[in-house]
């Protein structure tokens, strides 16, 4: 399996643009983005039953039933059964979905973070305090517990993973883009293979932060941790899900972690924030 990102090379508006100012700065442009390149984890969902797990009213009222989750509790999902070892409080939040981290990172190249236990999700009523995270870090189903709650998306998926890639985006981008030209001015300026979930919409784990972040709002940090978001690694960026059947709008939430728990495979004091995209 070829674990090299692919050739960057940005479209050819763009190139046009930077030859055009200085012959050969298209090629050397494309070799000092090249150096800021990151890997990610592509999260797409995939429905595991033809009949959703909740049906709508009118079709409760003709004798339609949802279906039981055939899932195991300790894997990777939107809906279903959510995993748990203690007794908790569920009635502001309902179950969103639950990732297998060392599942998930396992599509990274060498040299990319690598994480374990499993990150569950709950969703609650307010945004962008919309999501309880809960991360247990050796899960076992002979220790999960019964669990009785809402589900937040309609239907029951498994979650599958892919390698992506990323460049810097936002004001991130500009800080590196000396350009005359903003990058945002051009119709199409991302290279093909990178930065993919802006198009492809899939939910976006580490890489480089979403450009969304540069406007969050709702970003509360543990006490004692930094307050200055550029201090945290975007651990997990969720759009809506048409196939789990959930979404908050055309808002994007973010879980953020600080830069040195996560070398540390530390994820118990995650943040959550939002961003209007």
């Amino acid at each position: 399996m070829d674990i090299r990102p692919p050739a960057l090379r940005f479209p050819e508006p763009v190139r046009a643009d930077l030859d055009a100012h200085r012959p050969g700065l298209a090629d050397e442009t494309e070799r000092m983005m090249a150096t800021h390149v990151r890997p990610c984890v592509a999260i797409t969902a995939q429905r595991v039953s033809a009949t959703p797990l909740r049906r709508n009213p009118l079709a409760r009222l003709f004798g339609a039933r949802g279906a039981q989750p055939v899932l195991g509790v300790t894997q990777s999902k939107f809906g279903g059964t959510p995993y748990c070892e203690t007794e908790e409080d569920w009635s502001a939040h309902g179950f969103l979905g639950q990732i297998d981290l060392a599942e998930a990172t396992s599509v990274l190249p060498p040299g990319a973070p690598r994480l374990t236990g499993l990150l569950r999700l709950d969703r609650g009523r307010d945004f962008p305090a919309i999501l309880r995270v809960r991360w247990f870090p050796e899960p076992s189903a002979a220790r999960a517990m019964a669990v009785t709650t809402t589900r937040c998306g309609k239907w029951e998926t498994k979650l599958e993973f892919k390698r992506g890639w990323t460049i810097p985006e936002g004001n991130a981008l500009e800080s590196i883009w000396t350009h005359r030209t903003p990058w945002h001015e051009y119709d199409e300026f991302f290279p093909p293979g990178y930065n993919a979930d802006g198009f492809d919409e899939f939910h976006r784990m580490l890489g480089h932060p979403s450009s969304g972040l540069d406007e969050h709002y709702g970003f509360t940090p543990h006490e004692g941790y930094s307050h200055d978001i550029a201090a945290y690694e975007c651990l997990l960026r969720l759009t809506y899900d048409n196939a789990a059947g959930f979404s908050w709008g055309t808002n994007w939430v973010y879980l953020l972690v600080d830069r040195e728990d996560l070398a540390r495979g530390d994820l118990s004091r995650v943040v959550v924030t939002g961003a209007n995209y």
